[in-house]
């Protein structure tokens, strides 16, 4: 096999482990973050002063797009993306909606003339005085048929006029008047005839209402992320950006929910950790076969792995005076660290000076992207990108990383009294792995150490990373990515599964082996499963429920991570082969069904501060399938 494809297993090995050892912290499944793409994480990513390191911001920042060993790479700007794409987005009507719109318009013209109609014949010709008079008011010109509604309606006729500063009563209002009537004190007593006509028109009018609303609202939606991805300020939730040079800048918010003395502590933390082993054997002068975890028949080149002594020459596996022709190389990463992050999202309750807050919010584009037929956004051009799972139009939801691996490579055959002439008991080196350099500037620097068994005449180099240290300046302090999570516009963010409730356990396939975990040593199959996600990126756990032998098993509440704080954004509902997705960011107390297929009825309760406060799930029947309150509240 080429050389690419122990690259893909390497990957696949590292994330395996990493899965396996930190699947308590994380939601959803580790994709590759393939070497080189952009370098590795700058963990420190806030100052003292709160300013957000530019290292860290450009690495988060980045657009995921397919890698080229089953991995992704981070390559161009995700905000430039996000901008064009949201230049791109149009409101449409569906065909139907058209439809109606048109037909209701002609109507609604129709009307228009027979109340101007019914009011010159009753109250005598609308003059050009009797339209500037109203336009004072009003703030526009009106047509005849608006002088009618809003100015001798609106506001002579229900009194408006006779209160100091009083608006006229909106459209909507008389509108949705039970008894038109009773909201016009003013109104002359030979009008009477002209309400009929008004009130036909009111009807007309606002059973199209919300169709034209929507448009405008949605271009006012487009037109506010806009301002905001590409006019960040303090106030519309940007955040300053500073350099190891100290130059700073206002750019996009992005968040990070762990604080940079907590990622440190995690990456020491050496009892942490994940091991990859490979055997390589020298096949000729310039390639070798190595084999990993048990894979075997992969031929590279002998600079797989680089090692750099001084100023020497780099020398290869086998290049070294002495080093025989077969090697096992163990690299152990240690502290294994998950960052969570997210970019901070659009919040259009909550603004400064009218401004809104945030400037992410995938859905418009996630349903330009579905292309529906329904009435939403479309986009219109298209833009040049794939918004689907595993396309180019992907961003970082979290990081798996680690301090950078101690390498050691043990030699079974070869002369270690020449071996050592090239690698002395001790020295200082510079490592690649495929390639590519591990580490940046003196992160490079590897500790080296040769020694021999005399009792079977193997011998080992062991190279050891620096240590984060101070000497570094701490805004390009970096940590190995092991991996890490991407979310698609066209996939909905996942969080931490756990399962529900028994009226949930409906016949279900151990086959599935995504499925399949052990509870107390036994063997049980999830049977349905509830995850959600915060928009600082934390995610909970409500209910644990598994199957065993056709026999469900509801086991004790259980909650992880810290409490979930802030509004939730995401609802999935897995049951036990479909997933139901819940964009629940727009919520009203109330709750909300998001589509008819759904068989799931969420609800929330928020507090006055904006938190949610509860969360309950319930069937079609209104019976609860499960609930969650934060745990600070269930206390």
């Amino acid at each position: 096999m080429a050389g690419n494809d122990l690259m893909q297993l390497f990957y696949e090995t590292i994330n395996a482990q990493a899965q396996q050892q930190l699947g308590n912290l994380l939601h959803g499944t580790i994709t590759p973050i393939e070497l080189g793409s952009q370098g590795d994480f700058p963990w420190f990513w806030q100052d003292a002063e709160g300013n957000f390191n530019a290292n860290t911001f450009d690495y988060l920042s980045r657009r995921a797009t397919p890698g080229q060993h089953g991995g992704v790479a981070l390559g161009d700007s995700f905000l430039d993306a996000y901008a064009e794409s949201l230049q791109d987005l149009a409101w449409k009507l569906s065909a139907d909606d058209q439809q109606l719109l048109n037909k209701t318009q002609l109507a609604a013209t129709v009307q228009a003339g027979a109340v101007v109609s019914a009011y010159e014949q009753t109250m005598g010709a609308i003059t050009p005085d009797q339209i500037a008079t109203a336009a004072k008011t009003l703030g526009y010109t009106p047509r005849k048929v608006d002088f009618v509604i809003a100015y001798a309606v609106g506001f002579q006729w229900s009194g408006q006029s006779l209160m100091t500063g009083a608006a006229p009563l909106s459209y909507q209002t008389l509108a949705s008047a039970r008894n038109l009537t009773s909201l016009l004190p003013a109104m002359p007593p030979t009008a009477g005839s002209i309400l009929p006509a008004v009130v036909n028109y009111l009807q007309v009018t606002n059973s199209i209402v919300s169709l034209q609303d929507s448009s405008s609202n949605a271009m006012w939606m487009r037109a506010q992320l806009l301002a905001n991805t590409q006019t960040p300020t303090l106030a519309n939730g940007g955040v300053t950006t500073i350099t190891s040079g100290g130059a700073t800048a206002v750019r996009p918010g992005y968040n990070i929910n762990m604080a940079p003395a907590d990622i440190l502590n995690s990456l020491s933390n050496t009892g942490s950790s994940l091991t990859v082993t490979m055997n390589a054997a020298r096949q000729d002068a310039s390639t070798l076969s190595v084999d990993i975890e048990g894979h075997t028949g992969f031929t590279l080149p002998l600079d797989f792995i680089g090692i750099r002594v001084g100023a020497s020459a780099q020398y290869s596996l086998f290049e070294a005076n002495g080093s025989g022709a077969s090697a096992t190389v163990s690299m152990t990463f240690p502290g294994l660290t998950v960052v969570p992050m997210a970019p901070n999202t659009w919040q259009q309750d909550t603004s400064s000076g009218g401004q809104t807050v945030g400037w992410f919010y995938k859905t418009p584009i996630a349903q330009a992207a579905a292309a529906s037929g329904k009435t939403g956004w479309v986009f219109s051009p298209v833009p040049p990108y794939d918004f689907a799972p595993g396309g180019d139009f992907g961003w970082l939801s979290a990081l798996v990383v680690s301090g950078y691996p101690t390498i050691t490579i043990e030699y079974s055959q070869g002369d270690y009294s020449e071996f050592s002439k090239t690698f002395a008991q001790h020295f200082e080196a510079e490592v690649s792995l495929f390639g590519i350099p591990l580490g940046g500037g003196s992160e490079s620097t590897f500790s080296g150490q040769s020694s021999s068994k005399s009792t079977d005449g193997t011998f080992t180099i062991t190279l050891t990373p620096p240590p984060q240290t101070s000497t570094v300046n701490a805004l390009d302090q970096r940590a190995y990515v092991l991996g890490g999570q991407v979310v698609y516009a066209g996939a909905a963010a996942t969080g931490r599964v756990g399962a529900v409730a028994p009226k949930l356990a409906l016949a279900h396939s151990a086959k599935d082996a995504s499925d399949a975990v052990r509870v107390g040593g036994t063997a049980m199959v999830r049977l349905a499963g509830v995850s959600f996600i915060n928009r600082t990126g934390f995610a909970a756990q409500l209910f644990t429920m598994y199957q065993q032998h056709g026999t469900a098993t509801n086991l004790a509440a259980w909650q992880t991570s810290p409490a979930l704080n802030g509004t939730l954004m995401t609802v999935d509902v897995v049951h036990p082969s479909t997933r139901y997705s819940y964009d629940i960011s727009r919520w009203l107390p109330n709750g909300v069904l998001v589509s008819a297929e759904s068989p799931y009825r969420l609800a929330q309760v928020i507090g006055r501060d904006g938190r949610t406060l509860e969360l309950t799930i319930s069937d079609k029947d209104g019976t609860l399938v499960g609930s969650f309150k934060p745990a600070a509240m269930a206390a």
